[in-house]
Protein backbone atom coordinates (compact mmCIF):
# COMPACT_ATOMS: atom_id res chain seq x y z
CA UNK A 1 0.00 0.00 0.00
CA UNK A 2 2.84 2.40 0.73
CA UNK A 3 4.12 1.82 -2.80
CA UNK A 4 0.84 3.12 -4.23
CA UNK A 5 0.87 6.18 -1.98
CA UNK A 6 4.50 6.93 -2.83
CA UNK A 7 3.89 6.46 -6.54
CA UNK A 8 0.88 8.80 -6.54
CA UNK A 9 2.48 11.44 -4.33
CA UNK A 10 5.74 11.49 -6.31
CA UNK A 11 4.73 10.69 -9.87
CA UNK A 12 1.23 12.10 -10.04
CA UNK A 13 1.29 15.02 -7.62
CA UNK A 14 4.96 15.87 -8.07
CA UNK A 15 6.08 15.84 -4.44
CA UNK A 16 9.77 15.17 -3.80
CA UNK A 17 10.85 12.02 -2.00
CA UNK A 18 11.77 14.14 1.03
CA UNK A 19 8.30 15.75 1.10
CA UNK A 20 6.63 12.35 0.80
CA UNK A 21 8.84 10.96 3.58
CA UNK A 22 7.55 13.67 5.91
CA UNK A 23 3.91 13.05 4.91
CA UNK A 24 4.23 9.29 5.40
CA UNK A 25 6.45 9.52 8.48
CA UNK A 26 9.28 7.50 6.94
CA UNK A 27 12.75 8.08 5.50
CA UNK A 28 13.59 9.48 2.09
CA UNK A 29 15.49 6.26 1.35
CA UNK A 30 12.36 4.23 2.14
CA UNK A 31 10.30 6.44 -0.18
CA UNK A 32 12.83 6.04 -3.00
CA UNK A 33 12.86 2.29 -2.47
CA UNK A 34 9.04 2.07 -2.48
CA UNK A 35 8.92 4.22 -5.61
CA UNK A 36 11.39 1.94 -7.36
CA UNK A 37 9.42 -1.18 -6.35
CA UNK A 38 6.14 0.41 -7.42
CA UNK A 39 7.57 1.33 -10.79
CA UNK A 40 8.64 -2.25 -11.46
CA UNK A 41 5.16 -3.68 -10.84
CA UNK A 42 3.22 -1.31 -13.09
CA UNK A 43 1.69 -3.30 -15.90
CA UNK A 44 2.91 -1.60 -19.07
CA UNK A 45 0.06 -3.11 -21.11
CA UNK A 46 -2.61 -1.31 -19.12
CA UNK A 47 -3.59 2.10 -20.48
CA UNK A 48 -2.06 4.98 -18.60
CA UNK A 49 -4.18 7.58 -16.86
CA UNK A 50 -2.98 10.08 -19.47
CA UNK A 51 -4.20 7.79 -22.29
CA UNK A 52 -7.60 7.36 -20.68
CA UNK A 53 -7.96 11.10 -20.08
CA UNK A 54 -6.93 11.89 -23.66
CA UNK A 55 -9.45 9.38 -25.03
CA UNK A 56 -12.24 10.74 -22.82
CA UNK A 57 -11.60 14.38 -23.77
CA UNK A 58 -12.00 17.53 -21.73
CA UNK A 59 -15.81 17.64 -21.94
CA UNK A 60 -16.22 14.09 -20.59
CA UNK A 61 -13.62 14.72 -17.88
CA UNK A 62 -15.46 17.87 -16.84
CA UNK A 63 -18.72 15.92 -16.66
CA UNK A 64 -17.12 13.23 -14.47
CA UNK A 65 -15.64 15.82 -12.11
CA UNK A 66 -18.95 17.68 -11.90
CA UNK A 67 -20.91 14.48 -11.15
CA UNK A 68 -18.27 13.42 -8.60
CA UNK A 69 -18.21 16.74 -6.73
CA UNK A 70 -22.02 17.08 -6.84
CA UNK A 71 -22.46 13.58 -5.42
CA UNK A 72 -19.99 14.21 -2.60
CA UNK A 73 -21.42 17.60 -1.74
CA UNK A 74 -24.94 16.09 -1.66
CA UNK A 75 -23.74 13.13 0.42
CA UNK A 76 -25.24 10.84 -2.25
CA UNK A 77 -23.53 7.49 -1.70
CA UNK A 78 -25.56 5.84 -4.47
CA UNK A 79 -24.36 8.39 -7.03
CA UNK A 80 -20.76 7.99 -5.85
CA UNK A 81 -20.86 4.18 -5.97
CA UNK A 82 -22.56 4.20 -9.39
CA UNK A 83 -19.57 6.10 -10.77
CA UNK A 84 -17.11 3.44 -9.55
CA UNK A 85 -15.72 0.57 -11.57
CA UNK A 86 -16.43 -2.92 -10.21
CA UNK A 87 -12.88 -3.24 -8.90
CA UNK A 88 -12.53 0.35 -7.64
CA UNK A 89 -10.14 1.08 -4.79
CA UNK A 90 -10.24 3.84 -2.18
CA UNK A 91 -7.26 4.82 -0.04
CA UNK A 92 -6.21 7.68 2.23
CA UNK A 93 -2.44 8.03 2.61
CA UNK A 94 -0.80 7.95 5.08
CA UNK A 95 -3.43 5.64 6.64
CA UNK A 96 -2.78 1.97 5.87
CA UNK A 97 -6.46 1.14 5.28
CA UNK A 98 -7.88 0.83 1.81
CA UNK A 99 -11.19 -0.36 0.44
CA UNK A 100 -11.86 -2.48 -2.63
CA UNK A 101 -15.12 -2.82 -4.53
CA UNK A 102 -18.43 -1.03 -4.31
CA UNK A 103 -19.71 -2.77 -1.18
CA UNK A 104 -16.59 -2.01 0.91
CA UNK A 105 -16.40 1.56 -0.38
CA UNK A 106 -20.13 2.15 0.27
CA UNK A 107 -19.85 0.86 3.85
CA UNK A 108 -16.75 2.96 4.48
CA UNK A 109 -18.32 6.13 3.05
CA UNK A 110 -21.55 5.71 5.02
CA UNK A 111 -19.70 4.93 8.25
CA UNK A 112 -17.13 7.69 7.95
CA UNK A 113 -16.66 10.41 5.34
CA UNK A 114 -20.31 10.91 4.43
CA UNK A 115 -21.11 11.62 8.09
CA UNK A 116 -19.69 15.10 7.35
CA UNK A 117 -20.62 17.77 4.82
CA UNK A 118 -18.11 18.13 1.97
CA UNK A 119 -17.25 21.02 -0.32
CA UNK A 120 -15.05 20.27 -3.31
CA UNK A 121 -13.11 22.67 -5.47
CA UNK A 122 -12.00 21.04 -8.70
CA UNK A 123 -8.47 21.76 -9.87
CA UNK A 124 -5.72 19.93 -11.74
CA UNK A 125 -2.71 18.61 -9.94
CA UNK A 126 -0.37 16.67 -12.15
CA UNK A 127 2.67 17.84 -13.98
CA UNK A 128 2.44 14.93 -16.42
CA UNK A 129 -1.24 15.37 -17.26
CA UNK A 130 -2.55 18.92 -16.86
CA UNK A 131 -6.15 17.83 -17.37
CA UNK A 132 -6.15 15.10 -14.70
CA UNK A 133 -9.03 15.78 -12.30
CA UNK A 134 -8.25 16.49 -8.69
CA UNK A 135 -10.57 17.63 -5.91
CA UNK A 136 -8.41 17.25 -2.81
CA UNK A 137 -8.88 13.61 -3.68
CA UNK A 138 -7.53 12.19 -6.88
CA UNK A 139 -10.03 10.06 -8.79
CA UNK A 140 -8.36 7.85 -11.42
CA UNK A 141 -10.80 7.04 -14.17
CA UNK A 142 -11.18 4.12 -16.51
CA UNK A 143 -13.61 4.24 -19.42
CA UNK A 144 -15.49 7.14 -17.87
CA UNK A 145 -15.87 5.51 -14.44
CA UNK A 146 -13.76 6.07 -11.35
CA UNK A 147 -11.31 3.21 -10.82
CA UNK A 148 -9.35 4.54 -7.89
CA UNK A 149 -9.70 7.32 -5.36
CA UNK A 150 -6.81 8.54 -3.28
CA UNK A 151 -7.73 11.05 -0.58
CA UNK A 152 -4.58 12.74 0.66
CA UNK A 153 -5.34 13.46 4.30
CA UNK A 154 -2.16 15.35 5.14
CA UNK A 155 -1.03 16.72 1.77
CA UNK A 156 -0.70 20.46 1.28
CA UNK A 157 -2.63 21.03 -1.93
CA UNK A 158 -2.26 24.81 -1.91
CA UNK A 159 0.48 24.46 -4.51
CA UNK A 160 -2.23 23.29 -6.93
CA UNK A 161 -4.40 26.35 -6.44
CA UNK A 162 -6.59 25.04 -3.63
CA UNK A 163 -7.02 27.22 -0.54
CA UNK A 164 -5.73 25.87 2.81
CA UNK A 165 -9.34 25.58 3.99
CA UNK A 166 -12.86 26.35 2.83
CA UNK A 167 -15.09 28.64 4.83
CA UNK A 168 -18.59 27.39 5.50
Amino acid sequence: MIQRAVLILCEVLGFTAAEVAVQLDTSTAAVNSALQRASTVIDSTAPTQQTVLHELGDQAIGAIVTRWTDAWQAGDVDAIVTMLTDDARYSMPPLPEWYHGADEIRAFLLGGPLQSHWRFLPTTATANSPSAPTCGTTPRSSSGRVAEVTAFLTADLTRFGLPPSLSQ
